[in-house]
């Protein structure tokens, strides 16, 4: 999971908020791919925010736990 973290903390140390949904869109997928789904994806969020005190915040994960949440709810309808 070393590749999720440090594609997260690039993006937020760039401040980075997705200006572009297409950007959004292929970092979502990325991520999706890297941890095997859409809800562990979910989970290593929320993990990463629970141990990264500048994450805990940041305006990049909400943003990226939001895509997340809508994914997973399109596929559960």
């Amino acid at each position: 999971m070393e590749n999720f973290k440090s594609i997260i903390l690039e993006i937020h140390q760039r401040g980075d908020y997705f200006s572009s949904a297409e950007y959004r869109a292929e970092v979502v997928k990325e991520l999706v791919r890297l941890c095997g789904g859409v809800e562990f994806a979910i989970k290593e969020i929320n993990k990463l925010r629970q141990e990264n005190s500048q994450l805990s915040n940041s305006i990049v994960c909400t943003n990226i736990l939001c895509v997340l949440k809508e994914k997973k709810d399109r596929k559960s309808i």
